[in-house]
């Protein structure tokens, strides 16, 4: 059953992500709160998550942050990507992007540590093919490389 719920989700996001393909590179970004995924939260956790969403729609005026995160969850929901991994790359440009991922690509970047890497002086590269699904809203389609390399890892509380 675990097998093909993963199967599932993967076939979720490859068919999801349908518009042009393209490599990026950065550096993996930590956030320990991240507002861009509900990945891991229990279904009785979405399930209320989804209620509140459907209250703030009813509402007639949405503070500047209810409004932001209304939009991403509608963003999040319409492209089933709810409950998908995702990742943070801060790129060239100091920019950081989000990067939603299959649970194998996720297994694969569990691997490297927060606190390793920055103990250690250490920070991740990967070089990932994406496609944009939105604007600023990336889908995998392959993680090309992730490598541990000197320098300083980012993370953001």
């Amino acid at each position: 059953m675990k097998k093909k719920l993963i199967f599932f989700l993967f076939l979720i996001i490859f068919v999801q992500c349908q518009k042009s393909e393209k490599v990026v590179s950065g550096d993996l970004y930590f956030k320990l709160v991240n507002p861009g995924s509900f990945y891991g939260f229990s279904e009785s956790d979405v399930r209320e998550i989804d209620f509140k969403m459907g209250q703030l729609h009813t509402k007639s005026e949405l503070s500047k942050e209810e409004k932001k995160f209304l939009d991403l969850y509608d963003k999040l929901k319409r492209h089933n990507l709810l409950n998908s991994p995702c990742i943070n790359l801060k790129n060239s440009s100091d920019s950081i992007i989000t990067i939603y991922i299959s649970e194998k690509e996720n297994k694969r970047l569990l691997n490297f540590n927060l606190q390793e890497l920055l103990a250690h002086k250490k920070k991740v590269k990967v070089q990932i093919k994406v496609n944009e699904i939105e604007e600023n809203m990336f889908c995998s389609k392959e993680i090309i490389s992730a490598k541990l390399v000197e320098g300083e890892t980012y993370w953001k509380k």
